[in-house]
Parts: structure tokens; C-alpha cells; sequence
């Protein structure tokens, strides 16, 4: 089932990584934790547009690339999703919100420096994150993370947008 094997040694391609936040909720030590965490929820910027330019089985280049890059990126303790299409998910037990928001900064400027090059064409992508943390379950966790990403989007794309802990969100540097 696309729940089990969250975490995989072949999950940087991209059909190895959940397709479904249920997924993400279900993973043992997670749920239900009161110990400070966070999420992450990453979407490729302009996606529809990439596709709608190249041939469309070119998006899933970007989208393979950025499950290399979370690979890299991240503890085998943090938990990997893909939500659907091009958003991502990634939660971080026992993390601030300071690690968590300097994380996902990191993130966005490795995925932004990173050029696809496919066919003799050299192609840069962005992403917007949001980040949340807090002593909630994940079922709290993500929607505020999500926000916060589509915050990030308004104001711009290309950007990390953090949700205070009412759930409200600010930018982020």
C-alpha cells in the first residue's frame, strides 16, 4: 500500500515517497507526540507552467530531484510525504521552530540553485515552504504548515513563511 514503507532506500524517486498525508500521520512516535515538532510543506512554484512549456512527463525531472534533495537533506528520523502533484510535506520530531524555519531557508536555496538540466536544456525551479511547530499533533501541525506555504505564495513565491503558534503566519528571512 502507498502507507507502508514510508521510508525507503529507493524514496528519492518520487513514486517511493507517500502520496498521502495519511501516510503521515500514521507513523508510530508522531502521532499524538507532545514533544516539540514541526512541519515543513513545500510546492513547486509555477508547476502547472513547467508542464504547460515542456513535454509533460518532464515535471516529474524537478519532482525526482527535489526527493534527492530531501534524501540529502534530512534525518532518517524526519518522515518524507508527498501530499499530491508537486507539494511535499516533511515532519521533524524533537525540532524548534528556529531549526525547523533555518531548515527549510536551507532548503529553498539548494532547491533554487540546483539547475534541472534535461535534453540539453538547463531549467532553475523555486519552491514556496511553510513551516509550523509546536507541541500539536500533526493532524494541527499540517494545516498551519500549509497555510504558511500558501502565504508564501501570495507574497511572491520563493520564499519561507513561518506559522506563529495560534496558527496566524509571518515571513521568515
Amino acid at each position: 500500500s502507498q502507507n507502508a514503507g514510508v521510508r525507503s532506500a529507493s524514496r528519492a524517486r518520487i513514486p517511493a515517497i507517500p502520496r498521502s498525508g495519511a501516510a503521515l500521520t500514521m507513523v508510530a512516535g508522531v502521532r499524538g507526540s507532545r514533544a516539540t515538532q514541526s512541519a515543513i510543506e513545500i510546492e513547486v512554484d509555477q508547476f502547472q507552467r513547467i508542464n504547460d512549456t515542456h513535454v509533460h512527463h518532464f515535471g516529474d525531472i524537478p519532482l525526482s530531484q527535489i526527493g534527492k534533495i530531501l534524501e540529502a537533506e534530512f534525518r532518517k528520523s524526519d518522515v518524507l510525504g508527498r501530499l499530491g502533484g508537486e507539494e511535499f510535506a516533511i515532519l521533524l520530531p524533537d525540532t524548534t521552530l528556529n531549526h525547523a524555519q533555518d531548515l527549510a531557508e536551507k532548503l529553498r536555496q539548494t532547491i533554487a540553485a540546483t539547475p534541472i538540466i534535461y535534453q540539453d536544456k538547463q531549467l532553475s525551479i523555486t519552491v514556496s515552504i511553510g513551516v509550523a511547530s509546536g507541541s500539536y499533533d500533526v493532524e494541527t501541525l499540517l494545516p498551519q504548515a500549509d497555510a504558511a506555504m500558501y502565504q508564501a505564495k501570495t507574497e511572491g513565491r520563493n520564499r519561507t513563511v513561518t506559522a506563529s503558534p495560534c496558527g496566524a503566519v509571518a515571513s521568515a528571512a
